[in-house]
């Protein structure tokens, strides 16, 4: 079962490749690494819970349970698969929140954050109720052109919808 947290950052990656495709005047290194910082929940997935069941519940437990990951976001050439962005996401980020990084990072994440500072690409997530919401922040003497990020970030979630839906509707 796929996570919001691994369409969204799919759509990331693979938005990221086609913005780099598009404006990149020299040829780039396939599988150049780039690297994010995203706060993930470390609850374990469970399905949905009434309020009155998940109060009953001794394991439940209340408050959140957040924890820091750097994702590293590879560029691959445009033309590829586009749910091939969502399967590398998933793996990872199903990795990373089994091991230890997630509770050793979160103290981490201000310092790494007043590091990068002005020259990041900000990209802030949130679902809630079957509803994803993204806000992007841009340096502008890094990505001079933030409209066009947000297209390939647009067509990127639109291309991979389109590669899932045929699968979705073998099952």
């Amino acid at each position: 079962m796929h996570t919001i947290n691994d369409v969204l950052f799919g759509i990331v990656s693979y938005g990221l490749s086609k913005y780099l495709d598009s404006r990149s005047s020299k040829s780039i290194r396939e599988g150049l690494r780039m690297t994010g910082v995203a706060m993930v929940n470390l609850r374990p997935q469970r399905e949905y819970q009434d309020l009155e069941e998940f109060v009953r519940d001794p394991k439940a437990g209340w408050g959140n349970k957040f924890g820091m990951l750097v994702l590293p976001t590879y560029y691959h050439r445009s033309g590829s698969d586009p749910l091939e962005y969502l399967r590398r996401a998933k793996a990872m980020i199903d990795q990373k929140k089994s091991s230890l990084e997630s509770y050793f990072s979160y103290k981490f994440g201000y310092l790494i954050m007043s590091i990068l500072g002005a020259k990041a690409i900000t990209m802030h997530m949130v679902s809630y109720a079957g509803t994803a919401y993204m806000q992007i922040l841009v340096a502008k003497d890094l990505v001079h052109d933030p409209e066009v990020l947000a297209k390939c970030l647009e067509d990127a979630m639109l291309e991979m919808k389109e590669a899932a839906l045929p699968k979705i509707k073998r099952k």
